[in-house]
């Protein structure tokens, strides 16, 4: 199982009975819309505030820190006012982060304009901390680099609800690209991309280095966070990490994580797309994950959760993780009331040495997991994926329902070991 990344929070109550998993919402795919979905112009405001007419020259030079600072201030005192970044060819230049305030949009064409640290920034974080009720439009935000001696978040949002990111890259950071936590509550992440993020374990090898893309962790009153038709690619650690969350919703999006690392970094374990600890009421929903060094779905201690129609496949271990919450200082939770269903799980387990060699992988006291109308087989040549369905020795799992409309065949050895359905 993978190992916690931080110092997680209290545990979440568990809730609703097996049944309110039958009621779970539909999550139906379009198709082609994994990912980014095309961006819808809408008008610039009358009276949005010009970066420029504040001193920002976004030159690749000149700190322009203090000309935004000073755009933002304006804003601050006019509820709803949004201030806007016109295209330019070179980027604004950061040397400190930048508040963004409560009720503030930050507005741009997506692709037209990036906010980059500067090589002597040192700030925490590096480029952008976040209040509630704040909108982030089209802006793409540069780390600075993997390389970067500045190992800070590029942005942070600490108690802060009613946010959206809509359209925006972080890209190139040492460092965690986004990280909200504490009471965080009605924030959604749409149509973005995040890549190249957490990645210094390239230069060093070093385990130490590999540092998450997304993260929503930690304390109580999380709820209601959703994460929807997003690329995310080249992720050092975890791509998308939910801990301690209530209510939260990852769907639609499209994570192409192959980089290698099981080749070049020795390691007890390998980061996932989709990391979930001690969740509650969580919907995992109509996914594509590609290549996650790890497991596609690592989940440790979730309850009353849905894993829905997601595409799993290429991942270094199992394809969905059902496991105990790790021993981090908190109360062990074991995944319960877990519904895995309409799921395409195939050609996973490609590192030799995992211990997760089922399609889906239970361990630990896990318990009522319902699997309903999935493919989990093997469809390669030189097969990787085990069994379809695996628990590891000395475990307690319990309650596994396996309905008659999943395909289950085609795996390397075989269907079910070490569990079975009761």
């Amino acid at each position: 199982m993978h190992e916690a990344k931080h110092s997680l929070a209290t545990r979440l109550a568990w809730g609703l009975t097996a049944a309110a998993l039958i009621a779970a919402p539909s999550f139906a795919q379009p198709a082609g819309t994994l990912g980014p979905r095309p961006w819808k112009a809408t008008p610039t405001p009358s009276g949005a505030i010009d970066v420029r007419a504040h001193g920002a020259a976004c030159d690749g030079t000149k700190d322009d820190a203090p000309a935004i600072a000073a755009a933002l201030k304006v804003a601050a005192g006019k509820p709803g006012a949004e201030v806007l970044f016109p295209p330019t060819a070179k980027p604004c230049m950061l040397k400190s982060a930048i508040s963004l305030p409560e009720g503030v949009t930050l507005r741009a064409e997506p692709g037209s304009v990036t906010l980059k640290a500067t090589a002597d920034n040192v700030s925490r974080p590096v480029l952008l901390s976040v209040a509630s009720h704040t909108r982030l439009i089209g802006l793409s935000l540069d780390g600075g680099g993997a390389g970067m001696a500045n190992t800070n978040p590029v942005v942070i949002g600490y108690k802060v609800s009613d946010l959206m990111f809509d359209h925006v890259a972080v890209r190139h950071s040492r460092g965690i690209g986004v990280i909200f936590s504490s009471s965080i509550s009605g924030v959604i992440i749409r149509d973005s991309i995040f890549e190249d993020l957490g990645n210094h374990w390239k230069t060093t090898h070093a385990a130490k280095d590999r540092i998450q893309g997304v993260v929503f962790c930690c304390g109580e009153g999380n709820r209601d966070n959703t994460v929807e038709f997003n690329r995310f690619a080249d992720i050092g650690l975890d791509a998308l990490q939910f801990s301690d969350q209530s209510g939260a919703v990852a769907r639609g999006n499209l994570f192409q994580l192959e980089d290698g690392q099981r080749a070049l970094l020795a390691a007890p374990d390998y980061p996932a797309a989709l990391y979930l600890v001690r969740d509650s009421n969580i919907t995992i929903a109509n996914n594509r994950v590609e290549g996650a060094q790890g497991n596609c779905v690592d989940a440790p201690g979730i309850t009353d959760a849905r894993i829905l129609h997601n595409a799993l496949t290429g991942c270094g271990q199992a394809g969905i993780g059902l496991f105990v919450s790790p021993d981090d200082g908190h109360p062990r939770i074991a995944s319960h009331n877990v519904l895995v269903e309409g799921n395409d799980v195939t050609n996973n387990v490609r590192w030799p040495a995992s211990a997760h060699k089922g399609g889906l992988t239970l361990a630990g006291a896990t318990a009522q997991v319902t699997l309903r109308g999935n493919r989990i087989t093997d469809t390669q040549a030189q097969k990787t994926q085990s069994f379809a369905v695996y628990g590891p020795r000395n475990n307690s799992v319990s309650g596994l329902s396996v309905d008659r409309s999943n395909k289950l065949d085609g795996n390397a050895v075989g269907v079910f070991s070490g569990v079975a359905p009761q």
